[in-house]
């Protein structure tokens, strides 16, 4: 979040912390390998998607990461080794199809390059579809939520009237009795005083 609000001090500061908290953390690297690639420093990129793949050999954003710094050093084909790992490692990185795809145009492997854009193609449209039926899924349960939220208030409100109902008739009878005490006072002695 740090990193898309340009506040990268502050982004680099945290995933600093958290390394000092777990050395071994490979995501802090791989973030910091995302910020150096960002601010334009491939060779910090290569140094921390490294230590993160030393960690977690895996990683397949440090292994897109480490594919993106090589790609603006120029060094292509090591770009695409990186892309084709990141991808063999979550096969559904839209990401790294993307960059394969760019990578391979650079080359001049355009066949390659058009399947690799139509992966990622197909894998946003995936996702978009994924994420408007968990947005529905969400507003369902939004819904379900309110309707029960509103029987609990409607509930509520039921149960004070009951007992605003129940503290008026007892309030009134409270009333009867003191003004039957009051007008038959004479009758009545409480503490040997009579009224």
């Amino acid at each position: 979040l740090l990193l898309n609000a340009n506040q990268f001090e502050e982004a680099r500061q945290n995933f600093l912390r958290a390394l000092e908290l777990r050395p071994d953390f490979a995501d802090a690297y791989n973030g910091l390998a995302l910020l150096e690639n960002t601010l334009g420093h491939p060779q910090e990129c290569i140094r921390n998607a490294e230590l993160a793949l030393s960690f977690d050999p895996n990683h397949h954003h440090a292994h897109n990461n480490l594919g993106l710094a090589l790609f603006n050093m120029g060094r292509i084909e090591d770009a695409i080794d990186h892309y084709h790992l990141a991808i063999s490692r979550c096969n559904d990185y839209e990401n790294a199809y993307n960059n394969l795809g760019i990578a391979l145009t650079d080359i001049g492997h355009l066949d390659q390059a058009l399947a690799a854009y139509k992966t990622a193609l197909e894998i946003s449209i995936s996702m978009i579809n994924q994420l408007e039926q968990l947005l529905e899924c969400n507003l369902l349960v939004a819904q379900e939520h309110q309707e029960q939220m509103i029987k609990q208030v409607r509930c509520r409100i039921y149960c004070v009237g009951f007992h605003l109902e129940q503290s008026k008739k007892h309030l009134l009878h409270q009333k009867i009795i003191v003004i039957h005490f009051w007008e038959n006072k004479s009758k009545y002695k409480v503490n040997n005083i009579q009224f």
